[in-house]
């Protein structure tokens, strides 16, 4: 992940640079005559990132539901308002409620019995999923990433 952020922060030195400004420093193009295509090129790159990004959560998710890998735990994130889906095959899923008080509504399922993945399809802001519990009760999150096992 490191190699996306310093292709952001490129990206950015190159719109800065491509725009004419140089945040009051004075300082030369560094891409010269290139600079638009080096813009491009990295915004290219940033853009193949979060596809691929989604294309792995989405293969991720896909074989949670085919196996019906239950869910485990959910733990609190660094970010503020997502949460740590816990499965038992050791996947992590990132995610957040879509509608407000969702993720609680989760734990509560999950603390009445098991909770699989029913299905998930593309939002504009990462993946929904749809969870089934035991009593055939259900819930829908945003997934926005994977994370690693503790």
């Amino acid at each position: 992940m490191e190699w996306l952020a310093l292709a952001v922060l490129a990206l950015r030195g190159a719109v800065v640079v491509r725009r004419g400004g140089s945040r009051g420093r004075g300082a030369a193009d560094p891409f010269g005559a290139d600079s638009g295509e080096v813009a491009d090129r990295l915004a290219r790159i940033v853009a193949d990132a979060g596809s691929t990004q989604r294309r792995l959560l989405s293969d991720r998710l896909a074989s949670l539901r085919s196996h019906r890998v239950p869910l485990r735990a959910i733990h609190h994130s660094p970010v503020p308002k997502v949460a740590r889906l816990l499965f038992a095959d050791g996947t992590v899923i990132l995610a957040r409620s879509l509608v407000q008080g969702e993720v609680t509504r989760l734990g509560l399922m999950r603390e009445a019995g098991s909770v699989v993945i029913a299905d998930f399809g593309s939002h504009p802001d990462g993946i929904e999923v749809a969870l089934s519990g035991v009593r055939g009760d259900a819930c829908r999150v945003l997934a926005v990433g994977l994370d690693q096992s503790d």
